[in-house]
């Protein structure tokens, strides 16, 4: 099995816990969170993927209602971010991923591979894809199904996602998001549902290509009614 490491989170984790240390050890204690998840949580992972954000991100072009992560503009960073980006890099050969997020290569990856690879990250995002994943902070390993992984995707295409500043459907919540939801069956009926509620079928496509953790290279969402 192939595990494959959200490593954006990894280095924001060990950089904010590393703020009152020299780089070279807060390089240690990232080789020591990697060698407790290969030795002790995931022992059955015998080969390792590290995944990187690059340069540029198609979704910025996208969209239009409000900056993607925009909101993010001024919060502070760890310290050692860079050089612990590099030391990925470096001593584990880290996968960069320019104009698309390292969710979008774990996800490629996950849906290349099937059943013979783990996400292991801590980002809800991810939930959408189908397979195995894996909460480095919770210990918790669990299965998605595909019907459970769109069922995550219409949720936040309603709900939004404020952490990436998508702005959704003013008002709804996860458990409104749920009972609007209930009883539908396939991927058009929940579409049908959440284009009902958006102010229009742009705006609602707007969010749904800024939510979609990519299947394949250069995959641009559209929804099934198309």
């Amino acid at each position: 099995m192939l595990g494959l490491v959200d490593s954006d989170l990894l280095c924001y984790r060990v950089g904010f816990g590393s703020e009152n240390d020299s780089l070279p050890r807060a390089c240690q204690s990232l080789d020591g969170f990697i060698y407790d998840l290969m030795l002790f949580h995931l022992p059955d992972v015998f080969e390792w993927e590290f995944h990187l954000t690059g340069k540029k991100n198609f979704r910025d072009k996208i969209a239009i209602t409000q900056p993607y992560k925009g909101n993010r503009a001024k919060q502070k960073k760890p310290k050692h971010l860079n050089g612990l980006r590099k030391h990925l890099v470096d001593k584990w050969q880290a996968i960069m991923h320019h104009k698309q997020e390292a969710d979008d290569g774990l996800a490629i990856r996950q849906y290349e591979l099937g059943d013979d690879s783990i996400i292991i990250s801590v980002d809800k995002d991810l939930d959408m894809v189908t397979g195995w994943h894996y909460n480095f902070v919770k210990h918790e390993r669990y299965y998605m199904t595909k019907e459970e992984g769109l069922h995550k995707f219409y949720t936040q295409l309603l709900t939004g996602d404020r952490v990436d500043n998508i702005k959704g459907v003013a008002g709804i919540g996860p458990v409104k998001a749920a009972k609007m939801l209930e009883g539908c069956k396939t991927a058009l009926d929940k579409w049908l549902v959440c284009l009902e509620a958006h102010d229009s079928r742009d705006r609602a496509i707007e969010d749904g290509i800024l939510l979609w953790m990519r299947s394949t290279e250069d995959e641009i969402w559209l929804p099934p009614d198309s």
